[in-house]
C-alpha cells in the first residue's frame, strides 16, 4: 500500500526555502573572505558547480561578470579551499575558454583565473614522475584518454609504450596528485627516427646503451591549463633525468607532427608555398599517397614547401604550434621526413610528413635567442632544401608521373 505524505508535511515542504543557487553561493563566498563560514560556503559552491548542467554555465558566468567581477579573485582563492577546489578551478577555466569566444564579457574572468593558475602551477610546485606498467591502472586509463598525438588503442599498445626501451614521464601537482598535467613519451634508439610506425609497433629492444632519445608524443592533459608554460620545463627535466639514468645518451630529438602544414598549403598560393599548379592538382588526387608512382613527383615539392613553412617565424613565433613549442625551447629543425605518418590523421594534417626537432644541449640558449629574433635554427639539410631548385634535372619523368597519377 502506497503511503502519501500528510497535508502538514506537504505544507512544510512547500514553505521550505529552495537550496541556494550557484550564483547565490558565489555572492556569499565573495563576502566570506576571512570569515569562518568561508570553507563551508566554498564546499557548498563546489558541490553546486560540480552538478551544474553544462548549459547553465553561460548564465552563471554572465551573472558573475555582471555582479562580482571586482570580487572574482576573492572567489577564486576561497573556492580553492574546497575539497577538490583546484581541479574545479582548472575545469572552470576550461569552460571559460570556450564561452569567452562568443561572450567577450567573460574574458576578464578567464584572464584573472589564468594568472592565478599560472602562479599556482609554476615549476616549483610540479613533480616529475616516471609512468610505467606498474603505475596504477586508473592513471594508465587517464593516459589512454589524454593521449593526443598517437592514440593508444589497447592495453597491449599501452604496454608496448611502457616497455624497457621506452620511457614515459608526467608532471603532477600536489593538489591533483593522481591526474597528470602533461606527459611525454620517449623511444630509446640508436638513431634519429624517420617514421612513426617502428616506434609504435617494433618488437621490444634490449639495447643496454642507447645513444638517442626520441620524444615522439607530448600531450597536455588539462585544457583549463592551456597557455600556462610548463611544457618547456618538462623537456628540460626529462632530458636531465634520462641523462642521469643512461649516460650513453648523446642525442635528444623529437619525431613530431606538423599539424598546420596541410592547412597552410590549402590557404596559400604557389608564390608562398613554392608549389606549382601541377603540384596542387596532384595533391587534389584522391589517395595519391597510396600510389608509389606519385612519390617522385611530390617528394621534393612537398618537403621543400614544409621547409618553407617550418622556417617562418614572423615576430619570433612560428605559425605551427608544435614548431613554436620546440623552437622556443631551444631546439632546431633537423630533418623533414617524407611518408613518416600515413595514418588518417597524419595525412589530414601534413600529407604524412613529420619533422625532427633536435635539442643540442650546448646550443639551446643560442637557438632560443635566434628564434626570438625571427631566425629559425635549422640544420644544413633544411637550408639545402630551401635552396634546391624545385625541378631537378634528374626528375625528367616528372611530367609523365603526374599524368599517370592524375588520369590513372
Amino acid at each position: 500500500m502506497m503511503h502519501l505524505p500528510s497535508i502538514p508535511a506537504l505544507l512544510k515542504r512547500s514553505l521550505s526555502p529552495a537550496p541556494p543557487s550557484a550564483i547565490d553561493l558565489t555572492r556569499q563566498l565573495a563576502k566570506a573572505s576571512g570569515d569562518a563560514a568561508g570553507p563551508r560556503v566554498a564546499n557548498a559552491l563546489a558541490v553546486e558547480l560540480g552538478g551544474l548542467e553544462d548549459s547553465r554555465f553561460s548564465e552563471y558566468f554572465a551573472a558573475v561578470a555582471r555582479e562580482l567581477a571586482a570580487e572574482w579573485q576573492i572567489v577564486i582563492h576561497q573556492l580553492n579551499l574546497a575539497a577538490g577546489g583546484t581541479a574545479l578551478l582548472v575545469d572552470l577555466r576550461r569552460r571559460l575558454l570556450v564561452l569567452a569566444k562568443s561572450q567577450p564579457e567573460l574574458k576578464p574572468l578567464e584572464r584573472q583565473l589564468q594568472q592565478t593558475l599560472t602562479s599556482w602551477f609554476n615549476g616549483g610546485f610540479l613533480t616529475l614522475r616516471r609512468i610505467d606498467w606498474d603505475s596504477p591502472a586508473s592513471l594508465l586509463e587517464r593516459l589512454m584518454r589524454y593521449e593526443a598525438v598517437h592514440p593508444i588503442t589497447s592495453w597491449a599498445n599501452m604496454r608496448r609504450r611502457l616497455a624497457g626501451d621506452r620511457r614515459c614521464f608526467g608532471f603532477f601537482h600536489p593538489a591533483m596528485p593522481n591526474d597528470p598535467l602533461i606527459f611525454v613519451q620517449v623511444a630509446l634508439t640508436r638513431e634519429i627516427s624517420q617514421t612513426i610506425k617502428p616506434i609504435l609497433e617494433a618488437p621490444i629492444g634490449d639495447d643496454p646503451a642507447p645513444t638517442t632519445a626520441i620524444f615522439y608524443s607530448i600531450s597536455n592533459c588539462q585544457r583549463g591549463l592551456n597557455g600556462i608554460p610548463f611544457g618547456n620545463l618538462l623537456i628540460k627535466r626529462v632530458v636531465t633525468e634520462l641523462h642521469q639514468e643512461l649516460p650513453s645518451l648523446t642525442t635528444f630529438s623529437t619525431l613530431s607532427p606538423i599539424p598546420g602544414f596541410r592547412q597552410w598549403i590549402e590557404r596559400n598560393d604557389g608564390g608562398t608555398t613554392g608549389l606549382s599548379a601541377a603540384d596542387t592538382a596532384l595533391l587534389a588526387t584522391p589517395h595519391w599517397w597510396d600510389h608509389p608512382e606519385s612519390y617522385p613527383a611530390l617528394e621534393l615539392p612537398l618537403t621543400r614547401a614544409a621547409a618553407r613553412y617550418l622556417t617562418l617565424a614572423p615576430e619570433g613565433r612560428a605559425p605551427d604550434p608544435v614548431a613554436h613549442f620546440h623552437l622556443s625551447n631551444g631546439a632546431r629543425v633537423e630533418r623533414i621526413n617524407w611518408r613518416a605518418n600515413l595514418s588518417d590523421n597524419g595525412v589530414a594534417e601534413s600529407y604524412g610528413l613529420m619533422v625532427n626537432y633536435r635539442y643540442r644541449l650546448d646550443h639551446i640558449q643560442k637557438a632560443q635567442l635566434g628564434y626570438r629574433a625571427g631566425k629559425v635554427p635549422r640544420a644544413w639539410a633544411i637550408d639545402a632544401l630551401l635552396h634546391t631548385p624545385l625541378r631537378m634535372p634528374f626528375l625528367r619523368s616528372d611530367a609523365n608521373t603526374r599524368r599517370s597519377v592524375i588520369h590513372g
